[in-house]
């Protein structure tokens, strides 16, 4: 029983890691994006005098905000994880698990579970854990030049999608209020 409290400890530190990143996750998607979208970047473009009404305007600077957004707070997780050099998230206990080496044998297989991953992670998660599951592995908790790229890339793959998603939702909103006559 004494050997177990490490590793319990260790599942208790991923739980609150993952708990944490998944609170500000739905925030930020769940009530920011949508505001953002659709009423907050409308709201500053008025309020800079750029008049009401101007919806299309408002969308891409609420997208533009965001992304700014999302790309700052993911940069300063990305700096905490590799300062603090802790596997708060279990991803690095992942990548060195038997299931990972065995998924890694063949280069095609590795790359279409690694492209899968990462745009799956990119819009459901965030792309903290899109660039940390799929950055290179020569050194750990590091960020090499593809690794930084690969950063920009789940930053813009994350909000493209979540911003196509919302839109969608939003979109399908009223076309259900249309028809039911709302």
């Amino acid at each position: 029983m004494m050997g177990a409290r490490p590793h319990l400890r260790q599942v208790a530190v991923w739980t609150g890691a993952h708990v944490a990143v998944r609170v500000e996750e739905y925030g930020f998607d769940y009530v920011l994006y949508p505001y953002m979208l659709y009423v907050g970047g409308e709201g500053i473009l008025h309020l800079a005098g750029s008049g009401a009404g101007n919806a299309k305007a408002g969308f891409w600077l609420g997208f533009l905000l965001l992304t700014a957004a999302s790309l700052l707070l993911n940069l300063v997780y990305i700096r905490i994880y590799d300062w603090s050099r802790r596997d708060w998230f279990g991803i690095e206990a992942l990548r060195h698990s038997a299931l990972a080496r065995r998924l890694s044998g063949s280069s095609q297989g590795a790359f279409t579970i690694g492209a899968a991953a990462f745009v799956f992670l990119s819009i459901w998660h965030s792309p903290l854990f899109a660039t940390l599951a799929v950055r290179s592995r020569s050194a750990e908790y590091t960020m090499g030049r593809q690794d930084w790229a690969v950063f920009g890339a789940a930053v813009l793959v994350s909000n493209a999608g979540w911003a196509l998603l919302v839109t969608a939702g939003v979109e399908l909103l009223f076309v259900a209020k249309r028809v039911l006559g709302l």
